[in-house]
């Protein structure tokens, strides 16, 4: 019995009543064949030869049927499906048939070979390996997609291994100022190259201002503050430190301005228990003061009620050409000499300690040095 053709038509009638062979017959199951057409089937019709030409064509277009829903279904699974360990059967083919469909497997073979290698350079790459690489042996454009991908993680495994670098210098063994080199670096590479730095060069920048602050204040310096630019927590830190140290050099100078307070009462109060004299009391305590307080002038005045206009008497001076006192015996001493001056700028004190001023007033410029004794 003669098949159907694929779509359930009728067999064609290649020999007429003569048994002759239908010359436009033939040339129409040729024309479908040629065409792609492997539906077309001929009819068995009487006659060993007519069996025989129904028999080769039939398995002819059968083939070529076969071999075409073969590399379909391959096309489907590998294609779309994704499936590249698919292959095509080759069961019920020979000889350029089955060459064909061999053909094809390699063709896949040879595609999911590179694939492969990219799939577990990846999969490495996913789960931190970047030591893997495409090693087969490829050519045209495998050769540049194996190329593409092995720089690819060269590059990655460059940039992470400098970035690691850095943090683990700076944020495990605290060694500030280093920076991540990533040659050839550009696009988002460069970008994560310049934000690692940026962020070492400011981390740097903050904890060494902020050392050296804190070594000023170790050494007793509270002048110091931090003054560089900080944000977010660090600006936080930034501005507690710098009210500590604020806070101390406040103490500091509260606690230095009580004690020279409590030093300096207690040496006057002793003055005034050692003097009885008035005068001779006005001197010492002007004395001290003056040098105390670095005064370039200074005078004791006391109200005389004696006569009918109340008025102020000194009666003891420093530095004022107002008052002239009894020579000591080492003013005498220095007057007698060649190089003594014949004036000096004022009275300074009773154990005759020289007076220095940065700026001394015009009066007293004009006759002595900025340094003198009991004025003379």
């Amino acid at each position: 019995m003669t098949p159907l053709g694929e779509d359930g038509a009728a067999p064609l009638q290649l020999f007429n009543a003569h048994g002759d062979i239908d010359a436009a017959a033939l040339l129409a199951a040729l024309s479908a064949l040629r065409q792609g057409d492997f539906s077309v089937r001929i009819a068995s019709q009487e006659g060993e030869l007519s069996r025989r030409i129904a028999q080769e064509w039939n398995a002819l277009a059968g083939n070529a049927a076969r071999t075409r829903d073969t590399v379909a279904a391959l096309s489907q699974a590998v294609g779309r499906e994704g499936r590249l360990r698919e292959r095509a059967d080759v069961a019920g083919l020979s000889g350029g048939w089955a060459e064909t469909v061999a053909a094809v497997n390699a063709m896949v073979e040879r595609a999911w070979g590179p694939v492969d290698e990219l799939a577990r350079v990846i999969n490495a790459v996913v789960d931190g390996n970047l030591s893997q690489h495409m090693s087969a042996e490829q050519s045209g454009d495998w050769r540049d997609l194996k190329q593409c991908v092995n720089a690819m993680v060269d590059h990655l495994a460059g940039c992470v291994s400098e970035v690691s670098r850095v943090a683990r210098e700076v944020g495990r063994e605290g060694r500030l100022g280093g920076r991540a080199v990533i040659e050839n670096a550009s696009g988002i590479w460069k970008d994560l190259a310049d934000n690692v730095n940026g962020l070492a060069d400011r981390l740097t920048t903050q904890v060494r201002a902020i050392s050296e602050v804190a070594t000023a204040v170790t050494r007793g310096d509270l002048s110091r503050a931090i003054t560089v630019d900080a944000r977010g927590e660090v600006a936080e830190l930034k501005d507690r430190v710098n009210g500590m140290i604020w806070a101390l050099r406040e103490s500091a100078r509260n606690n230095a301005e009580q004690s020279w307070l409590n030093t300096h009462l207690t040496r006057f109060t002793r003055l005034l228990q050692e003097q009885r004299d008035l005068s001779g009391l006005s001197r010492r305590i002007l004395s001290e003061l003056a040098q105390l307080v670095s005064a370039r002038l200074g005078a004791f005045y006391i109200s005389d009620d004696s006569t009918r206009e109340t008025r102020l008497v000194m009666v003891a001076a420093y530095a004022a050409a107002s008052m002239r006192p009894r020579r000591c015996p080492s003013c005498r001493a220095r007057a007698s000499s060649a190089n003594a001056p014949s004036t000096c700028a004022g009275y300074c004190s009773p154990t005759c300690r020289p007076a220095t001023w940065k700026s001394a007033p015009v009066s007293v410029r004009r006759r002595q040095p900025a340094s003198s004794c009991c004025r003379c």
